[in-house]
Formats: C-alpha cells, structure tokens, sequence
C-alpha cells in the first residue's frame, strides 16, 4: 500500500526512494539466517524464531547501550496481534488482544522504555 496511487493511503518518500519492484526484488533475496545449519525440530537445540534471532538480538543489544534505565523498573507481559498459524500462538481472553504472540518485556517505569523482551515461546 506505500505504493499505492491515492495520495491519503501511498506514501510519497518511499514511492521517490524505492519503487515496488525494487522492494519485492530485495525481499526475495534478503534472508537473516542459513537455512543448512538450522538444527531439526526435534533437535535439542532447535530454536524456534532461528530465522530471526539475528535480528532480535541486534534489536536487544541496540536497546541495552543506548538507554540507562532508571532504578524503578517493571516486567509485564504484552500481546502482538497475529491472525497467522504459529506454534507459539496464545490466546488470553482477558486482554484486549486476545490471540497473538506474548512477549515479556522490561521497560523503565518512569519513561516506558522498552529495555528489554522475550518471545514467550510456550
């Protein structure tokens, strides 16, 4: 849709920056992870969010040195909407968001700044 023609849904920076071809040509060659050295599921080791836990760990470490918390600090949990099939999937239906991927998070209590998170994996 940040193509898309009508001015109030298309978003005129990316349509001068990156054309959609340009964007599904990157998508289809960008991958974060060696599909080959991926253990099998039944492995002990096996991860999964493998694919991604690059990323989340360079999302991590990019909170952690750029924040000095305060003392007060609090952990909640938080859901991500997500209507997909996921083996970790949660439903919890005392929260507004009642399926999607939980996420324990530790945030500052007096800024609300995400320091750190786990994906609640089951």
């Amino acid at each position: 849709m940040y193509w898309d023609s009508n001015e109030f849904i298309g978003n005129t920076g990316i349509k001068k920056t990156f054309t959609a071809s340009q964007y599904l040509k990157v998508m289809q060659y960008l991958h974060t992870s060696d599909r080959e050295s991926e253990p099998p599921q039944n492995h002990p080791n096996h991860d999964k969010l493998y694919k991604i836990r690059p990323v989340l760990e360079m999302v991590q470490e990019t909170f952690h040195n750029h924040y000095r918390p305060s003392k007060n600090q609090t952990i909640d949990e938080g859901m991500v909407a997500f209507k997909g099939r996921l083996s970790y999937m949660q439903y919890m239906p005392a929260k507004p968001i009642k399926r999607g991927i939980k996420i324990w998070m530790r945030c500052d209590a007096e800024s609300a700044y995400l320091h750190q998170f786990d994906i609640y994996l089951g």
